[in-house]
């Protein structure tokens, strides 16, 4: 059986390949030459046309492009194509999200590597979510499936369950809860959640002379 390679003087011809034409080439743009150029123009502020500014820093915004962003994020798609405001505006203040996070999340998008942590992975799950990048909310579900714990469980299910976000995580997490609920109470955390965030998230504390209960 022909194996469809000959050996010529030691060098491999395909006999079987079919005949390459000239009628048409396909070319693709490597990923790391995409992800450079846009990092470049961010950074140099080369072509922007609006700058972000988060809740709490008026006077510092984020000059970028509303084609990259709104590339990887149906929130800013369609804020800046359907007739909104912020569709001629120099600069858009999210009121929602915190400076440090508004600068976190513009990084992702403009393909930068970021850092996700204890500390920050709540803020920038709630802000991936409400801006609908579910890559990035991909990937702090998976930190947050291998970090979750009784420490952390309150939080977990309050900002997953507000938002409706794995729902099968978020069971996990109230079972969590509420099998750790006294000494989680007992803590102060509780106290210091945002009383619509607890209602919303199906908790009602109770008090008579045999303690807290939670239902």
């Amino acid at each position: 059986m022909a194996s469809g390679v000959d050996r010529v003087d030691g060098e491999q011809t395909a006999t079987d390949a079919p005949p390459q034409t000239c009628d048409s080439v396909r070319t693709e743009m490597p990923h790391t030459h995409f992800s450079q150029a846009i990092q470049d123009m961010l950074t140099n502020q080369i072509m922007c046309d609006v700058t972000l500014k988060g809740m709490d820093n008026a006077c510092e915004g984020i000059p970028c492009h509303r084609n990259i962003v709104s590339a990887h994020s149906s929130y800013f798609r369609t804020m800046f194509s359907i007739g909104m405001r912020e569709c001629h505006e120099d600069e858009v203040c999210l009121k929602n999200i915190p400076f440090s996070i508004l600068k976190t999340l513009i990084e992702y998008l403009y393909s930068f590597p970021i850092v996700i942590d204890a500390s920050n992975v709540h803020d920038i799950l709630a802000a991936a979510i409400f801006w609908d990048v579910l890559t990035l909310a991909e990937t702090c579900f998976e930190f947050l499936e291998h970090q979750l714990d009784k420490k952390n469980c309150l939080r977990v299910f309050c900002s997953l369950h507000c938002e409706s976000y794995k729902p099968s995580f978020v069971a996990r997490a109230k079972e969590l809860l509420l099998q750790n609920f006294i000494e989680i109470f007992s803590d102060g955390e509780f106290l210091e959640l945002d009383k619509d965030k607890a209602i919303l998230s199906g908790f009602v504390v109770e008090t008579d002379n045999r303690g807290y209960h939670c239902r």
